[in-house]
């Protein structure tokens, strides 16, 4: 029996639709992920700072590959998820800070208070996921909202098994790795104590 969805999850989506939809069946199919009603993307506009289409084709991909991967790990794990293709967060890739503000205010206005928020920052280009960390840390930090960061990563990183579908990985070939911004925050504490 699934569990009543308490949770929200955004993924960031760059030009490689299988690392992030194997990061989703990954995090759908772990154990310790938190329930979720609905599936956001975080994607790049285009140069004329407008919704990107290619962005757009990459996002259809993901949940497409996401729901053959699922098929093939026999999970009922989209049975109660919204998929929201049309509802995209959109930000600049080139431009940390905005790209930050303006992860925080889509995913702030996509969330109630109380709901646990997922971001993956497995997939697109390292200012993205960088503003996606950042954005969570200031979420959970200055709105009080609870946030997990979540990565998809290789073990092992060779040829034979990049761009595989997640069910046709060994379970020593990949993880999915989860941190609560709040052990972030305590390390961060612990930093800051160390060198004043």
């Amino acid at each position: 029996m699934r569990l009543k969805p308490t949770g929200s999850y955004f993924s960031v989506v760059g030009i490689t639709p299988i690392a992030c939809a194997n990061s989703i069946a990954s995090y759908l199919m772990d154990d310790r992920h938190v329930p979720i009603g609905d599936i956001f993307f975080v994607t790049s506009w285009d140069e004329r700072a407008e919704p990107s289409s290619t962005s757009q084709q990459y996002v259809k991909e993901v949940i497409d590959l996401l729901t053959k991967n699922l098929e093939h790990m026999h999970s009922d794990g989209l049975d109660d998820i919204t998929f929201h293709p049309d509802d995209i967060v959109w930000i600049p890739e080139e431009n940390l800070s905005l790209g930050v503000k303006c992860i925080t205010e889509g995913i702030f206005h996509k969330t109630a208070r109380n709901e646990r928020i997922i971001i993956d920052t497995t997939a697109g280009r390292k200012t993205m996921a960088s503003s996606a960390v950042l954005a969570g840390y200031i979420l959970n930090n200055r709105y009080e909202r609870k946030v997990t960061l979540s990565y998809y990563w290789l073990r092992r990183f060779s040829p034979e098994i990049m761009g595989k579908p997640v069910y046709e990985l060994d379970s020593d070939d990949a993880e999915i790795v989860l941190t609560d911004i709040n052990d972030l925050n305590e390390m961060i504490t612990k930093i800051r104590n160390q060198y004043e």
